[in-house]
């Protein structure tokens, strides 16, 4: 799978949770709107990807994800 295709599946689930991807790419990428797939193209071809991946916007329509528990045995050490 590459790059596009990701970000493409990505950015159909954050529209189908209400993301606003023109509104998104006008406001932080360029107040021109190519369209969406030249705009996801120009957004994997210079790396601005990850502008969209870690926006608070976009990552917010992902839910709040799940809590995490580690248990790590315990350790004596002698000095």
């Amino acid at each position: 799978m590459t790059r596009t295709e990701t970000l493409l599946i990505l950015i159909s689930q954050a529209l189908a949770n209400g993301f606003e991807f023109r509104r998104w790419y006008q406001a932080n990428i360029s107040p021109e709107w190519p369209g969406s797939e030249e705009a996801v193209a120009i957004l994997v071809t210079e790396g601005r990807y990850y502008s969209l991946v870690f926006s608070h916007d976009f990552a917010g329509r992902f839910g709040s994800g799940a809590q995490m528990n580690f248990i790590v045995p315990s350790a004596t050490y002698s000095r």
